[in-house]
């Protein structure tokens, strides 16, 4: 059925499409193992139990880090990791970011007003490349809510249009509140399709999230999102709390590989 669906949207001028491809959340490394072994490109570092970027402890970073370093090809997965809320998170002082992880996510909830484009900005040089050392450059994420104002967090266009001016690789839509509904009860599509077309003419990358099940990547697709980053919907039950399924990431793999075909990973 994917398929016949792909040839159709060829017909509609769709033919020469990039797949998005996947970021799957992880809290452990057993997680970021299962995540690599379904075929995920993306595995992101967070602990979901603190916030929709609820960020992991550094030792569980590190072990992370190491158990995916460990697997074959494991430098072809991009790592990223949550630092949780702008609000919140300590200013990032004498912070020194792990050198396998390239990116680097904080919310804006409770910055309805101006204020978190300087705290962006801290926090932007605090990750960029450091004289005469080694470590190199790891990259921040501009994340916007969808539910905006239940975060009382910045409208994602203006996330959009720091991103832009700022010079950023990489536009994320999340939701806040993971119980009060999914990206797609936020935004309809032709708004989700203004905002992905804005970033890619000023050469950024539209990642969409929030609460995204399976059923959701289809009506996706023709929007031509970079990435499509899921939590729940690689969980066994569909649940998020509950540990990383392998299976699942599988299949959510296999509905996009279609578009870009796709080495297998072993089980």
């Amino acid at each position: 059925m994917l398929s016949r669906f792909l040839r159709v949207l060829e017909t509609q001028g769709f033919a020469r499409w990039k797949a998005p491809q996947l970021l799957v959340s992880v809290r452990n490394p057993r997680e970021a193992v299962a995540a690599w072994e379904g075929g995920a490109s993306y595995i992101d570092i967070k602990e979901p139990s603190r916030g929709s970027l609820g960020s992991a402890s550094p030792a569980v970073q590190s072990e992370i880090v190491g158990a995916i370093q460990s697997m074959e090809r494991g430098s072809s997965v991009i790592l990223t990791a949550a630092l949780g809320e702008l609000a919140t998170r300590p200013r990032p002082g004498d912070f020194v970011p792990l050198q396998e992880i390239s990116l680097y996510k904080l919310g804006l909830s409770g910055y309805g007003g101006d204020g978190w484009q300087a705290g962006l900005d801290e926090w932007r040089q605090c990750l960029a490349p450091r004289p005469r050392t080694s470590f190199s450059k790891a990259g921040l994420v501009a994340v916007a809510y969808a539910d905006h104002l239940r975060a009382r967090s910045p409208d994602p266009r203006k996330v959009l249009e720091y991103a832009m001016d700022r010079g950023l690789s990489y536009f994320l839509l999340d939701t806040f509140e993971k119980g009060a509904g999914s990206l797609l009860d936020f935004y309809s599509m032709e708004d989700l399709r203004v905002l992905v077309d804005l970033a890619h003419q000023h050469g950024v990358n539209a990642v969409l999230a929030g609460s995204l099940r399976a059923e959701d990547f289809r009506p996706l697709l023709p929007l031509g999102p970079d990435v499509l980053a899921v939590r729940g919907a690689a969980c066994k039950e569909g649940k998020r709390e509950l540990g990383l399924d392998p299976d699942r990431v599988r299949e959510l793999v296999r509905m996009l590989r279609p578009l870009t075909p796709q080495t297998p990973r072993p089980a």
